[in-house]
């Protein structure tokens, strides 16, 4: 489980949730930062109603972890994961999912994205093309970085996350550490509107727009939600070719065509 505490939470409070949670049995890590502080608890947390953590008024957000990413959180690697490419070894920064799928010694592959500042390069690397895709589309939302698109997307999948922004459901941005409401309005904002460029782009060169979802249509839904991570209307097209729009859910659809583009 990890909590996140509100901005300015006084030390006090902070020594008190760690006693609290420690009374309990679990282990807990604190990890500072400038804009928030976050609680890891290791141990059996199914005990704790997050309704009566979230009633504490220093408590910002409550988030269960699923199995896969506990142990390979980024929170608590501060470090960065190195890549030994050819003797050459590579500080590479990325999400839990990704780093859930490293194993130390084994051959891997990883799509990376260099962001390169005036004082610093810093490598980014994924597991897939859909993580990667979404980190860039992050990062080119004014007001979020590169630190802040890690955090989004250790927090949700790229399907779930082109859902959120085509669905307007800011609650599961916020989910991620750092951010705000404001800032999960603003990815929403600019990403739908973006989309909607594009879309306006197609018509006006005669090609095959990513159509615009109504309630319910699912299909139409999900070409939105792929035309957000940045595929374009062909590769859309032919990745929901076949998928049963009619049987499965909508994450489902957006996942299995997710999974035909990096075949």
């Amino acid at each position: 489980m990890i909590i996140s505490t509100k901005k300015g939470t006084p030390k006090e409070e902070l020594e008190k949730i760690v006693d609290k949670f420690e009374k309990q049995g679990l282990d807990v890590t604190l990890i500072t930062g400038k804009d928030y502080n976050v609680f890891g608890l290791v141990g059996d947390t199914t005990k704790i109603d997050e309704r009566d953590v979230l009633a504490n008024p220093w408590i910002d957000n409550v988030t269960r972890v699923s199995a896969p990413y506990k142990r390979a959180n980024r929170l608590f690697h501060p470090a960065d994961s190195v890549i030994d490419c050819g003797g050459v070894g590579y500080a590479c920064a990325t999400t839990n999912y990704t780093l859930s799928q490293l194993k130390k010694g084994e051959r891997a592959k990883l799509y990376t994205h260099l962001h390169v500042r005036e004082d610093i390069f810093e490598l980014y690397g994924f597991s897939s093309q859909a993580e990667l895709n979404s980190f860039r589309m992050l990062i080119g939302v004014s007001g979020v970085g590169p630190k802040a698109a890690l955090s989004v997307l250790s927090a949700t999948t790229p399907q779930n996350l082109a859902l959120s922004i085509v669905t307007g459901d800011e609650k599961a941005l916020t989910a991620a550490p750092g951010i705000g409401k404001k800032i999960a309005q603003r990815i929403i904002l600019e990403l739908k509107d973006k989309l909607a460029k594009e879309q306006s782009s197609f018509s006006a060169q005669g090609g095959g727009a990513v159509p615009v979802s109504l309630p319910g249509d699912k299909g139409g839904e999900a070409a939105a939600a792929l035309a957000v991570l940045g595929y374009g209307s062909q590769e859309i097209s032919l990745a929901l070719k076949g998928v049963d729009m009619d049987a499965l859910p909508l994450e489902e659809i957006i996942r299995q065509a997710l999974k035909k583009m990096v075949r």
